[in-house]
């Protein structure tokens, strides 16, 4: 089903302008549930 999603994304954007030597697929907010976690500060550069 992953695989299916990301192809489909792809697709909007195949064939690239530029070649591209890796692409990735991530992950991320799986969890519904709050971790309690506080939010990651940001450095003032």
């Amino acid at each position: 089903m992953i695989l299916e999603i990301a192809e489909t994304l792809l697709a909007s954007v195949f064939p690239f302008k530029r070649p591209v030597r890796l692409l990735g697929i991530t992950l991320s907010s799986l969890s519904t549930e709050d971790s309690g976690q506080e939010p990651q500060l940001a450095l003032g550069l």
